[in-house]
């Protein structure tokens, strides 16, 4: 099975990134969204299209480089991707 994921554009409201993050934020969260696809799989795949997906809230450390960041997006990405089968919406069916 493949998995193909398109995110046309991320907004990331309220985070102080300096400009020159903005590319290894995106490299992390692709990394960690692709890992956690490979080893989790997801619990409906089907095919479907998003208008919006409010992520969960990101903590923030002081210590948080771009690419830990990152990482945290594309697990809150994921999450949203991968509901839990009680959460799965009923406009979703899986494949045949």
């Amino acid at each position: 099975m493949s998995i193909h994921v398109h995110i046309e554009r991320l907004v990331l409201e309220g985070l102080d990134a300096k400009p020159g993050q903005a590319p290894t934020i995106g490299a992390a969260v692709e990394r960690e969204l692709g890992r956690l696809l490979a080893t989790q799989g997801l619990n409906a795949p089907a095919s479907r299209a998003e208008p919006h997906l409010p992520a969960s809230h990101v903590q923030l450390t002081a210590q948080a480089d771009s690419r830990a960041l990152g990482r945290q997006i594309g697990g809150a990405v994921y999450q949203i991707l991968n509901p839990s089968p009680q959460q799965i919406p009923t406009h979703i069916v899986p494949p045949a």
